[in-house]
């Protein structure tokens, strides 16, 4: 029987064990193995943020329309008055609208929830400076001025301004303008009954008692109205632009921005009803 001292001696003396090639082998193995596990991690924290990116663009987006559209729903608060105003362009809509418990609209000093309000809600492209204060690049403001009386004439109303009370309200923040071809970019689109009955073609379309109000990037209604030596009262507003994520630590392409974004249109006829269609189209906002 072998002593511990003998034993000692005899594992000493072993050589069998790993040999270089095995200890390598095993070590490539090791990296290969921790590689496809950190590649795997990565493609679903990219994935997890990509998705995380697309649904806040899509939350953020959502609500900015809903602001807007709100708004414009209560636009038509006398009949056949076009609440959209002519210094409205492709990136600034200017408009009336209106709130009132009763049936009578009132003075909007008298009340902060009641009475006729201008909005100007403007897209800021590149940062800006407006009365002392900063607009970020790529953000949708709107400008809200209270009204101090409301004097009723045929059909249209006259309107003046409390300046001193103006409030201006944020509604979204990295928003890209839709892109139009040849005809330069916009958030805005103005439509117009049509004065004549649709035709069977036409009728099949998604907009067969309305047609747009074509403008250029930076043309204002006004304009275009001197161009056609005819008013063009606007009957519906398109509204449209794409929600970029939110800044954060990682920088992203245009590209990936754009893959991350949503690309948002909605579209308010300005109506109390709708246009008969059996008779001549009456080319009037709010009737």
């Amino acid at each position: 029987m072998l002593s511990a001292a003998d034993r000692l001696r005899t594992a000493a003396a072993d050589d069998s064990g790993f040999t270089l090639v095995e200890t390598l082998v095993a070590t490539v193995t090791g990296l290969v193995l921790g590689l496809v596990v950190l590649t795997m991690l990565q493609v679903t924290t990219e994935q997890t943020r990509r998705l995380s990116d697309k649904v806040q663009a899509n939350r953020s987006a959502r609500q900015t329309m809903t602001d807007i559209a709100d708004e414009l729903h209560s636009a038509c608060f006398m009949s056949e008055f076009a609440p959209v105003q002519a210094s409205s362009s492709p990136t600034e809509l200017i408009f009336f609208n209106a709130y009132s418990e009763g049936a009578e609209v009132k003075s909007a000093t008298e009340s902060a929830k009641e009475g006729v309000y201008e909005h100007a809600i403007k897209y800021y492209k590149a940062t800006e400076t407006v009365n002392g204060h900063t607009r970020p690049a790529k953000t949708l403001w709107d400008k809200i001025l209270p009204t101090s009386s409301v004097a009723a004439l045929p059909g249209i109303p006259t309107v003046e301004t409390a300046v001193s009370k103006t409030k201006e309200v944020e509604l979204g923040t990295h928003l890209e303008p839709v892109e139009a071809g040849g005809t330069g970019e916009w958030v805005f689109k103005y439509w117009k009954y049509k004065e004549e009955l649709p035709t069977q073609v036409e009728a099949t379309s998604s907009s067969p008692t309305l047609e747009e109000i074509k403008l250029g990037s930076h043309q204002t209604l006004k304009e275009r109205e001197t161009e056609a030596k005819a008013a063009l009262p606007v009957a519906a507003v398109q509204i449209g632009f794409e929600q970029r994520p939110a800044d954060r630590e990682q920088k992203l392409s245009v590209a990936e921005e754009k893959r991350r974004g949503v690309l948002l249109e909605s579209q308010v006829t300005l109506s109390l009803g709708s246009p008969a269609v059996e008779s001549k189209l009456k080319d009037e906002p709010c009737y």
